[in-house]
């Protein structure tokens, strides 16, 4: 054997292995000790606030409002609708109210420093309304649109993604949504709604324990191993857990949190003053009041006159699929993970 071939492969070998070795090390030291197994963090305020963008975006047309040397990517116009050009190449400012009822079809993004009345068949992409925001009928965003005042879409609008505002949503009949915020949303379009009024029919105080079926689980909470149906003109405190589907009938209130698998139904003038969650479909009849958050994994449906959330305690009604009958009212936020729709008029 050559004595010095053998020693220049063992150096090699020797050398090659020391440096794989170091380059393996990290990888061994992360293995047996991981220092980022944590998930990615992701901003809480994009995941959950509707505004985000509207933020963001006004932050930004601000900034160029205050300096409009800079411009800071942004083109101006002074309101006429006749200067908005649908392929404009960067956002457009409005210093003032934009009033048309000709269609408008924007593709940038879009601030306007007054109100805005666009005419049917307007198309928005992103939109932030320093006043009231008038959509005629069949008008679509695309991306968000934030109204600082209230935002009203006529018959057969849509919005996808992000819609909020200040004082309120006004959504007609045939209108359909994804997520939506503000202090009051209100289904059927201008005048269509009344707080439904706090009228009760006398109730009678009631124990969980006189269900049938009802097994205490804890100082305030019970459980029923099938369908339950609360009486009518009951009022029962404490939270109720149903395995089956749970029908509380007219003019009772439930002073507490409630959970169904296979469903609920709310009736006529009941009302729940905690949250409702629900594996299967939740019905609001109308005129009925849901105080606290409404999580359903399936299909809701709101009826005319039925309330959800508090003017003084906004909430959270999620669902698959929502259906707002005309003159329902939420408070908060409203999250259809596919649909939400307003029923139009008979």
């Amino acid at each position: 054997m050559n004595w010095s071939f053998a020693l220049a492969l063992a150096a090699f070998l020797t050398v090659t292995g020391g440096l794989l070795a170091l380059l393996f090390i990290p990888v061994v030291r992360e293995w047996r000790r991981p220092t980022d197994a944590a998930a990615l963090g992701i901003a809480a305020e994009y995941t959950t606030d509707i505004e985000h963008f509207a933020k963001r975006f006004q932050a930004r047309a601000l900034a160029a409002l205050r300096n409009p040397g800079a411009a800071n990517g942004f083109g101006f116009f002074n309101g006429s609708p006749s200067q908005l050009a649908s392929d404009a190449s960067r956002p457009l400012i409005a210093r003032s109210d934009l009033d048309s009822a000709k269609a408008l079809r924007v593709h940038q993004p879009l601030y306007i420093a007054g109100r805005l009345r666009a005419g049917g068949g307007s198309r928005f992409s992103a939109l932030y309304v320093a006043g009231d925001l008038d959509l005629g009928c069949d008008s679509c965003i695309t991306q968000w649109a934030h109204a600082e005042g209230v935002a009203r879409l006529r018959e057969q609008c849509g919005a996808v993604g992000r819609l909020s505002a200040g004082v309120a949503v006004e959504l007609a009949g045939g209108c359909w949504f994804e997520r939506i915020r503000a202090p009051l949303v209100r289904a059927g379009g201008a005048g269509a709604d009344r707080l439904a009024p706090n009228l009760f029919a006398p109730q009678l105080c009631a124990s969980m324990l006189e269900l049938p079926g009802a097994v205490q689980q804890s100082a305030s909470t019970y459980l029923v191993d099938g369908d339950c149906a609360l009486p009518p003109g009951r009022r029962f405190t404490g939270s109720l857990v149903v395995r089956g589907f749970l029908t509380i009938d007219a003019h009772t209130t439930v002073v507490g949190d409630i959970k169904a698998r296979d469903g609920v139904r709310i009736g006529h003038r009941a009302v729940v003053e905690g949250a409702v969650t629900c594996g299967s479909r939740v019905y609001v009849l109308p005129e009925a009041r849901a105080f606290g958050p409404l999580v359903c994994e399936s299909d809701v449906r709101v009826g005319a006159r039925a309330v959800v959330g508090l003017p003084s305690a906004p909430t959270t009604l999620s669902a698959r699929t929502i259906i707002l009958e005309p003159g329902a009212l939420v408070h908060g936020e409203i999250r259809a993970w596919v649909l939400g729709m307003v029923k139009a008029p008979a």
